[in-house]
């Protein structure tokens, strides 16, 4: 927010409308931040369960966005990275749901029909913003954010994880 205050442009990427980005690593080394120790054993568990040795070094960059009504997020994914994530610090009522959408465009052309409620999750999943939830995701899965319309701001860390150096386990 003293970003925003200060410099009333932030970056444009997939935020439109309401929306303000703040610039990369902006808190200054990811490990200094305050939400590392929090979020630390969680992306490692994450990278684990995704196949890799997570002990290996990984590169963590991040940024926030703010996203007041009419703002919202462009379908895009994270290139060039393992895990993408957002940390929810603010998520009011109305504030925008995350959609994950399946990037296998042969998924658009199955029915849904006959097919279990369990199994249900089809082409989208929809993920409602709550204050303290934490998303992460692979970084190529295809997502945007509806627009919000609520006036009191959602307030998100995003950020990727990158491997560097490791071969994936067998």
């Amino acid at each position: 927010l003293q970003e925003k205050e200060e410099t009333e442009e932030g970056i444009v990427k997939s935020n439109k409308g309401n929306s303000f980005h703040t610039k990369f690593n902006f808190l200054g080394d990811y490990s200094e931040t305050p939400l590392a120790d929090l979020l630390t054993p969680l992306i490692s568990r994450a990278v684990s369960d995704y196949g890799y040795d997570a002990a290996a070094s990984v590169s963590i960059s991040y940024w926030s966005i703010v996203t007041y009504a009419g703002g919202y997020n462009r379908r895009h994914c994270h290139p060039n990275s393992l895990i993408s994530g957002a940390f929810y610090t603010s998520a009011p009522e109305g504030s925008g749901e995350l959609i994950l959408c399946d990037p296998r465009y042969g998924k658009l052309m199955e029915t849904t029909a006959g097919r279990l409620p369990s199994h249900n999750i089809h082409q989208y999943q929809q993920v409602k913003p709550e204050t303290g939830r934490l998303v992460l995701f692979p970084s190529y899965l295809e997502h945007e954010v509806d627009e919000s319309t609520c006036d009191d701001p959602r307030i998100i860390y995003s950020f990727n994880v990158n491997m560097l150096g490791v071969i994936k386990n067998n």
